[in-house]
Formats: structure tokens, sequence, C-alpha cells
């Protein structure tokens, strides 16, 4: 039988604060990477044809407006709980992206 022993409280503490300030950096680099993605596929969405468009871009609200609540939420809060955008909030958005597609203002 393999026996480690505990650490201190004092580097456990140590520990945790780092750990923590390595998650919130990394969270902030992987959330930069995700909204550049987001920047570009917007920009590939507008050139799409009106009929193709409405989709997509509603596919893209749908996944943006999952982000924003990952986005605020504390990195070890991420890991434990599931994050979902309500029925109600997909109404409003998918009749948002019907009448922005229909005029045009995409």
């Amino acid at each position: 039988m393999h026996r480690t022993t505990m650490p201190t409280k004092g580097a456990y503490i140590l520990r945790t604060s780092i750990s923590t300030t390595f998650r919130w950096k990394q969270k902030k680099q992987i959330e930069d990477d995700i909204q550049f993605d987001f920047d570009e596929a917007y920009k590939g969405i507008i050139k799409l044809k009106p009929a193709a468009r409405l989709g997509v871009y509603l596919a893209y609200r749908y996944y943006l407006n999952l982000f924003y609540k990952i986005k605020n939420a504390r990195p070890e809060e991420i890991l434990k709980q599931r994050f979902r955008i309500s029925n109600r909030r997909k109404g409003a958005l998918m009749c948002k992206a019907l009448i922005r597609n229909a005029i045009g203002i995409l």
C-alpha cells in the first residue's frame, strides 16, 4: 500500500490559490480564443444567402448566448454545473433572428 503525506494547511492554501489563479488565467485565454472564433463566424454568416443564413444565424446566437453564460461563471462552476438556455429565451432568440433576417439587419 502506498502512503502519501497530507500537505500542511499553509501549503494547501498556497496550492489552492495558485491553482485558482491559474484557472482564471486559463479560462480568460480560452474565452478570448472562443470570442475570436465567434467574431470570425459572424463575418461568414453575413455573407450567406438569406435562405441559408437564418438557421446558421439562429444557431450562432444560441451558442453565443450560452457562451456568455459560461463566460460569466467562475471556473469551478463550469466543471460542476450544466449551463443551458431556457425555452423562453430560445423562443426570443428565434423571433429576433427571424425579424433581423427578414429585414436584413444581421
